[in-house]
């Protein structure tokens, strides 16, 4: 990802976290540091605390669906994804639609971090 701050374009790349594939196995193993059994070791490798920052989370999907991520280390945070269904149109006009292009993404981390 690549942002354009005050100073010209940076990639914060210590605060970049990659996609994942299993935000089921990210919930379940924040259950585990709550109590419920079995292992939150994954949770220290994905987001370790002396990493956490705010917190942008994208989705084709219901913004709901990644929330809690920001409850691992507890950091403000944005969702981004899709609340109404339906809508039909070439991809990028969908994206738009639902405010996952790239220009509501950059600008809400933006935003986020202020």
């Amino acid at each position: 990802m690549c942002w354009c701050g005050a100073n010209g374009p940076f990639v914060p790349s210590s605060e970049v976290i990659r996609p994942f594939a299993s935000p089921g196995l990210l919930f379940e193993a924040l259950r585990a540091r709550q109590g419920a059994g079995g292992s939150a070791g994954i949770l220290n490798q994905v987001f370790p605390a002396h990493r956490a920052t705010p917190l942008v989370t994208v989705l084709d999907g219901h913004p709901h669906t990644l929330a809690f991520l920001a409850g691992i280390n507890q950091v403000r945070a944005a969702h981004l994804g899709v609340t109404n269904f339906g809508q039909s149109g070439s991809l990028e006009d969908v994206y738009h639609y639902h405010g996952l292009d790239t220009d509501t993404i950059v600008r809400t981390a933006l935003d986020i971090r202020i």
